[in-house]
């Protein structure tokens, strides 16, 4: 493994733990904690982009999330 690839690892370990901090801190687990954070990161980009109204963008954003974690397990 490169140095490049070991950094990446190292860095991606401790955003893991970090984001499990946030869960355990906040009473979730990390799934609900990164469909709660991604939901609210594309609710406001579309919102500032004006593409679409916010319960139509939010209720797009669930169907992606819950087909992706569907196919995670």
């Amino acid at each position: 493994m490169t140095k490049h690839e070991q950094f990446a690892v190292s860095v991606s370990k401790e955003t893991l733990r970090a984001l499990e901090t946030l869960a355990t801190h906040e009473g979730k687990t990390i799934d609900g904690l990164m469909r709660d954070l991604i939901t609210s990161y594309l609710k406001l980009q579309a919102a500032k982009a004006g593409k679409a109204p916010a319960d139509e963008v939010h209720e797009h954003i669930l169907e992606i999330i819950e087909s992706a974690t569907a196919v995670g397990k």
